[in-house]
């Protein structure tokens, strides 16, 4: 396991605790882009490697909570329909709801995994509202 994720998951969670929530998300990795130079067995070394970082990030965020989160995938009836992936990763607390997610948008693209918090009780919230078309925070 790797220690800088550890760091950056306590880090960010640090952040997006805090009353303010002045970053409303954290880049936790990301891989290289694939734009000058696409190997197929690079960028599936890549993939395979954010998969890992994801996986190890429901853990760190788990103890570092003191709870599990809960795996959705696309079709699950409590998936959100605003994130545009196929899983992620939830913890509900009353003030905050945290989201793990990875997303690869293109194949020229770096595979990104992302920890994004926003509060339940706000009738909006950039992610929402960027599905929506929307560019307005809270």
């Amino acid at each position: 396991m790797s220690g800088e994720l550890l760091d950056k998951v306590k880090h960010s969670l640090e952040s997006l605790l805090s009353d303010c929530l002045w970053a409303d998300s954290f880049e936790l990795y990301e891989t290289r882009d694939f734009w000058n130079n696409y190997d197929e067995n690079d960028f599936i070394s890549a993939y395979n490697e954010a998969a890992q970082y994801y996986r190890e990030a429901i853990t760190y965020i788990s103890e570092n909570l003191g709870f599990n989160g809960t795996i959705v995938k696309r079709g699950d009836d409590t998936f959100p329909i605003w994130l545009p992936v196929n899983e992620a990763c939830l913890w509900y607390l009353e003030d905050r709801t945290f989201v793990l997610y990875w997303e690869h948008m293109d194949k020229e693209m770096p595979v990104i995994v992302h920890l994004y918090a926003f509060d339940p009780k706000q009738p909006s919230h950039r992610l929402l509202d960027n599905y929506n078309g929307i560019w307005e925070h809270f």
